[in-house]
């Protein structure tokens, strides 16, 4: 016999005669403990079916069906400066400013034997009352990837402390001066996902050469 909730979701509406039936076959509870179950049936059959879905290990694949956290980007401020690590076989920097004007505004640039490999130009804006990832590629000669009308678009999916899960990339504070970046990546063969992983750490200000003076 097929149970309630399946049958609930293969029709628009269930009679309760149905469920109650189903129920007293199920189970020798007085009629009563019956009734009661029934009404939870139909209380949790009114909660809508959503969760979180991994892309990878740690990336979340969005859902337009999901509620899209509530964020501003005074959460971010731990994202602000400029990042260096390693990805791709060679040197990566991410560089964020500060929140302004509703946007915060990142370039990215991938270094590999001492050659820039490409750039990207990135903007997390605040979008009714949540955030979303914007992005655009380039080659090193600054020729775009994207055609000239397309921008790449990441929802924010989730939000915790020291920790952004936009659609298919994660950002997380792994210490004071540390974020590591998880991204997923199409795979060209077999299809789904690769996870790549991004360890920056926060760039030292570069001292002033002898003589120079920081005009405030």
């Amino acid at each position: 016999m097929v149970p309630p909730v399946v049958a609930l979701r293969a029709q628009r509406m269930v009679p309760a005669a149905f469920v109650l039936n189903w129920i007293a076959a199920q189970t020798s509870e007085p009629h009563w403990l019956q009734r009661v179950l029934v009404a939870l049936f139909w209380v949790a059959a009114a909660v809508p079916v959503t969760g979180q879905t991994h892309e990878t290990e740690h990336t979340l694949r969005y859902n337009p069906a999901d509620p899209r956290p509530k964020a501003t980007l005074q959460d971010l401020n731990w994202l602000e400066g400029d990042w260096e690590g390693t990805a791709f076989g060679g040197v990566s920097e991410e560089i964020w400013s500060g929140p302004l004007a509703g946007t915060m505004m990142g370039v990215y640039r991938s270094i590999e034997n001492g050659v820039v490999k490409f750039y990207e130009i990135n903007a997390i804006v605040e979008v009714n009352g949540s955030l979303e990832m914007r992005l655009k590629h380039f080659h090193s000669d600054l020729t775009g990837w994207e055609q000239k009308d397309v921008v790449r678009s990441f929802p924010l999916v989730k939000i915790a402390n020291g920790e952004l899960d936009f659609d298919g990339m994660t950002y997380k504070k792994t210490g004071n001066d540390t974020v590591t970046v998880y991204l997923a990546i199409s795979s060209k063969e077999g299809g789904g996902s690769r996870e790549m992983v991004f360890e920056y750490k926060r760039k030292t200000m570069r001292h002033l050469s002898a003589g120079q003076e920081m005009h405030r």
